[in-house]
């Protein structure tokens, strides 16, 4: 069973995306602020994936990504945002992250996301992280 690291301190969003990811069978470990990320995401426990929201009290989540990536560099880190940023996919990958999702995001494009790096539960198919280290999400916005 994969395992999906998810850092959220807004209560809503992060009981909303554990309980989707749960019910897709991924086994799901929560951190609210950024120094818990890092402290949980370096102990050495197996990580599929790691979802990271940016504005986090005490180290925000583009501190807490890059102490991860210089330790944990197999694992990716996708960034959540409610932010704009022109040219994102460099932003991205300037900021240690693999890819990002854009918040609020549909149910549909957070399982999108996570399929493009973790395998799913009980199938042998998933998809792998992109060899030039780039970003392999297609960004969509809040519906209007």
């Amino acid at each position: 069973m994969s395992t999906i690291l998810l850092v959220e301190d807004d209560a809503r969003q992060r009981l909303l995306g554990q309980r989707v990811l749960e019910t897709q069978g991924y086994t799901v470990v929560v951190a609210t602020e950024g120094g818990s990320a890092v402290s949980l995401a370096t102990e050495g426990g197996e990580l599929a994936l790691i979802l990271m929201d940016i504005s986090l009290p005490g180290i925000d989540g583009l501190e807490a990504a890059r102490r991860i990536r210089a330790l944990r560099p197999d694992v990716p880190v996708v960034a959540l945002t409610a932010h704009t940023v022109d040219g994102e996919r460099e932003w991205t990958l300037v900021e240690s992250f693999d890819g990002f999702l854009r918040k609020p995001f549909l149910i549909a494009e957070l399982l999108d996301t996570v399929a493009r790096y973790v395998r799913v539960p009980g199938s042998s198919v998933g998809a792998r992280r992109g060899s030039e280290g780039g970003a392999r999400i297609t960004v969509l916005g809040p519906s209007s």
